[in-house]
């Protein structure tokens, strides 16, 4: 499998390969995998633009940075991600790395819920809106 993505890799810019051999290879503590994920985000995968945002806001991650996270998030938001929908939501509503604006989070989150995502309708119960 690993030989058959590469080769779909090298052929030309096949970001779904990419995406999924970036996550291979970060299963398997490969560093080379986080070059692979940024590829793919940087040519529109929305999955990995999520798992970009993801590392970048773990804070163990080597490089942990809240306002790259964010920048993923809302690029994966905007290409229709609910994840990251969901995620850009999360992080407006409690400012994290980013200035609280609670306005977008409500925006983020009823978007996410319209677009069926379970967790988004259980968040805004929490935040009491509708």
């Amino acid at each position: 499998v690993v030989k058959y993505l590469e080769g779909l890799i090298q052929h030309g810019n096949d970001d779904d390969a990419m995406y999924v051999l970036g996550q291979l290879y970060m299963g398997a503590g490969m560093p080379e995998g986080m070059d692979l994920l940024e590829r793919a985000a940087k040519l529109g995968n929305s999955k990995a633009m999520v798992w970009v945002g993801n590392f970048y806001a773990d804070r163990n991650f080597p490089g942990f940075n809240l306002e790259q996270a964010h920048k993923w998030f809302l690029k994966s938001a905007e290409a229709g991600s609910v994840i990251g929908m969901f995620n850009v939501a999360t992080q407006y509503y409690a400012g994290g790395g980013i200035p609280k604006n609670r306005e977008k989070a409500y925006y983020w989150i009823r978007k996410a819920a319209k677009n069926g995502s379970p967790f988004a309708k259980d968040k805004m119960k929490e935040w009491g809106i509708q």
